[in-house]
């Protein structure tokens, strides 16, 4: 049951239940940890605030597109002068305000690198991961550019100096 899990929820994550619907699973998840790092102070915490939802599409089990129900924990921040009173937990593999997980945000981003956005939106529907075509290229406009590789071939688009001459 340990290595299933491993499989369908990232780590850090404990699995409670999953619902079968028409076409999609319903994971039901609460995070496992007991503390926390404040990210403006770097001081941990075992202090819980309050607890809250998050839904999270993760890659698609045996054909069906998966969603994780996380329940996640907003810790309190209990250094004196840090302006920071109540955060939220980070996870690895969740990135905050994300949506996605980072696997799947992986394999989407490798896709619409290899196409257009459009595109990317269709296949990913087919592959039961939906995404819309502006979130793929803010997935594309957030990778960072390795500036450490020389460019070996560079594509010129044809232009114009006045507008209709070619």
């Amino acid at each position: 049951m340990k290595y299933l899990q491993k499989l369908i929820v990232p780590t850090g994550i404990k699995l409670t239940s999953i619902i079968h619907c028409s076409n999609n699973r319903q994971i039901n998840c609460k995070s496992i940890s007991s503390k926390a790092t404040c990210p403006r102070c770097n001081k941990t915490s075992k202090r819980v605030h309050s607890y809250y939802d998050r839904k999270i599409r993760d890659l698609p089990l045996s054909g069906n597109s998966s969603i994780l129900n996380l329940e996640a924990k907003k810790f309190y921040c209990l250094t004196p002068n840090c302006k920071q009173k109540v955060f939220t937990e980070r996870m690895e593999e969740i990135s905050s305000y994300s949506r996605y997980t980072e696997r799947s945000k992986t394999m989407l981003t490798s896709l619409v690198i290899e196409t257009s956005a459009n595109k990317t939106s269709y296949l990913a529907d087919l592959l039961q991961l939906p995404i819309s075509p502006s979130t793929a290229l803010r997935l594309v406009h957030s990778l960072a550019i390795d500036s450490h590789q020389p460019i070996n071939t560079l594509g010129i688009d044809d232009w114009a100096i006045r507008k209709g001459v070619n």
